[in-house]
């Protein structure tokens, strides 16, 4: 997610049931969704469970996922957020991150580098078009010898097109 939807997310835009987190205009923070339109943002399993616990423990007059704790965003802006995940970052000992756009590069190449298909990481990330999907990448962190190395791996046949398994059935 981008640091502004963070900021204006509302609890009550946050399915847990279906596994989901809802992008949608918030008039009242002057919120607008990139490209206008409503996004619907998966949750993983592991996102799942940490916000189980922490919904769970939510008062009754918060509103926003970061809430003041009186029903209104924490931050009124990227700008304040960005100073709190700085010092996180900086704490952490975390060097050459940006503290809120870096979390989707880390996103971008951890699932690229896991082989997922790089149209899907573009979907999850909610571009619309794949080269600035790739400008996230973190290439340092890409394993180049053991891709390489994939092409000394026979390929599974199902990943292979019809017409090359068809040569292979017929070899």
């Amino acid at each position: 997610m981008r640091g502004a939807e963070i900021c204006a997310l509302k609890i009550a835009n946050i399915d847990l049931d279906n596994k989901e987190i809802r992008i949608r205009d918030e008039e009242s923070v002057r919120f607008r969704v990139k490209g206008r339109r409503e996004e619907v943002v998966p949750i993983s399993n592991c996102l799942l469970e940490f916000l189980r616990g922490d919904l769970g423990n939510r008062k009754e007059e918060e509103k926003y996922y970061c809430d003041n704790g009186h029903g209104s965003p924490q931050w009124s802006s990227v700008n304040p957020m960005s100073k709190v995940f700085s010092r996180m970052r900086d704490e952490l000992g975390v060097e050459n991150v940006k503290p809120l756009h870096g979390f989707r590069a880390y996103v971008a190449t951890d699932l690229l580098t896991k082989g997922v298909d790089s149209i899907l990481v573009r979907d999850i990330l909610r571009h619309k078009e794949l080269s600035t999907t790739l400008k996230y990448v973190n290439r340092s962190n890409i394993p180049y010898h053991d891709s390489i190395n994939l092409l000394n791996t026979p390929a599974p046949a199902n990943r292979l097109s019809p017409t090359l398994v068809q040569q292979d059935e017929e070899n």
